[in-house]
């Protein structure tokens, strides 16, 4: 039997996810996002499209002057991709509002990348996409060279 009676999760947690195992307190987990909130992310993210992290910096510049309280640009980054990735569970139809929202900017953010993989994932991560096509291949083959995906050294 596993050390923790057999539950227990990555990294010694208890499988309860945010610490708490062995007598260790919780972590304090971020506020949650009001709908609100969502609108004002949504929002921005839509006008900008961010790819980059300055990007991303600029766009939470832009909401946390309309927010009560700030938050960090990468805390911004990681609830959209979250959202994105979000799998609704089996009994639900349909994803919420906010999970629609979500993965509508990515698509935009896809196409002003042009179909191009060559990303960084600190960037920007698009798993999880409901696309039909998201192997990453765009028109031209995957990158913006137009050779038909094949990488030459400039």
């Amino acid at each position: 039997m596993a050390r923790g009676g057999g539950r227990a999760g990555r990294h010694g947690q208890g499988g309860r996810g945010r610490g708490g195992g062995r007598g260790q307190p919780r972590r304090p987990r971020g506020r949650a996002y009001t709908r609100k909130e969502f609108e004002t992310v949504f929002e921005v993210l839509r006008v900008w499209l961010p790819i980059t992290a300055p990007e991303w910096m600029k766009c939470a510049d832009l909401i946390n002057q309309k927010l009560e309280q700030p938050r960090p640009w990468d805390s911004i980054r990681q609830k959209f991709n979250k959202l994105i990735r979000a799998v609704e569970p089996s009994g639900d139809t349909e994803p919420g509002w906010e999970v629609l929202q979500a993965r509508s900017i990515a698509a935009e953010i896809r196409i002003r990348m042009d179909g191009s993989s060559g990303g960084s994932d600190d960037e920007f991560v698009a798993g999880g996409s409901d696309s039909d096509n998201d192997d990453g291949s765009g028109e031209n083959g995957g990158n913006s060279n137009g050779n038909g995906g094949v990488a030459t050294n400039h």
